[in-house]
């Protein structure tokens, strides 16, 4: 594919490799370190196998190194090269269940698009290539699911926008209110909101957030990029889950919380930085 896809699997052609971050649970990884605080991480993570890096940091990585003057930009480009690669190669015409109920007004890509059995697809809303939408939904007005998130590179060739490799997975019995924005999976992580979720008007779901059963998001939830959320969770109207971060199972999340670090399950938070107010 390019000389660094040419490079490692060179040295290991009887794997089949990935290519994912420092954290990845997936075996043969190949990611990049361009921060020595990133070394620990990638030399305890056993999954990892290669490492894009610099001249500077080779020597205290455990795995083997391609080196590079930027690795940022290298390890993003390939990674575009290989989402373009497989998005090209998995075009499957669109599936349309007979007993949905789907506007007109609607705009719903011709590939890659599942709506599944007795599904309400109300007027001008967009559905992106990469959706997949079980049975008994509502999809309300305005809304737009599929698109690629926010993820941008500053790198010494200048700012480099990711492509999005994932999906958007709606499974059963899930309502998602008008002038949602729901952005498709990323890094090797589908978006996904579990059965019988309701989402009110105004939410955003960042890039591979999953939304656990049962879960209602209040309007104008900001629910950022990697969140984890469990089930039967109320999130309350305005508050903002920031990146990476992780919620337990029936947990109440109150108006307006700013959610800055994982919580465990049964509990009620609020404030700005959310905390705990009291245990269920």
């Amino acid at each position: 594919m390019n000389k660094i896809d040419n490079y490692f699997r060179l040295k290991f052609p009887e794997l089949e490799l990935n290519y994912g971050l420092i954290n990845s649970d997936k075996k043969n990884t190949l990611t990049y370190v361009c921060d020595e605080k990133y070394i620990d991480i990638v030399n305890k993570n056993k999954n990892i196998i290669g490492v894009i890096t610099t001249r500077e940091f080779a020597d205290k990585l455990a795995s083997y190194c391609y080196i590079t003057t930027d690795p940022v930009f290298d390890f993003w480009s390939l990674y575009n090269l290989i989402s373009n690669k497989n998005l090209n190669n998995s075009r499957s015409k669109s599936s349309l269940s007979e007993t949905s109920e789907i506007s007109q007004f609607s705009c719903i890509a011709p590939y890659n698009v599942e709506i599944g059995k007795n599904t309400v697809i109300e007027p001008n809303v967009t559905i992106h290539s990469g959706v997949k939408i079980g049975d008994n939904c509502i999809i309300r007005s305005g809304s737009v699911l599929g698109f690629d998130g926010f993820e941008h590179k500053r790198t010494s060739q200048g700012i480099l926008s990711v492509k999005h490799d994932g999906i958007v997975i709606v499974k059963d019995r899930v309502e998602i209110g008008s002038l949602n924005s729901i952005a498709k999976g990323f890094s090797w992580q589908d978006t996904v909101i579990e059965n019988d979720c309701k989402l009110d008007s105004l939410v955003h779901v960042a890039h591979a957030s999953v939304i656990g059963e049962r879960c209602f998001i209040t309007a104008s939830v900001e629910i950022s990029g990697s969140v984890r959320i469990g089930h039967d969770c109320w999130i309350g109207p305005g508050a903002k889950i920031i990146n990476g971060v992780s919620i337990g199972n029936s947990t109440f999340v109150g108006i307006g919380a700013v959610v800055t670090k994982s919580f465990a399950s049964n509990l009620t938070i609020a404030g700005y930085p959310a905390k705990i107010l009291s245990k269920l």
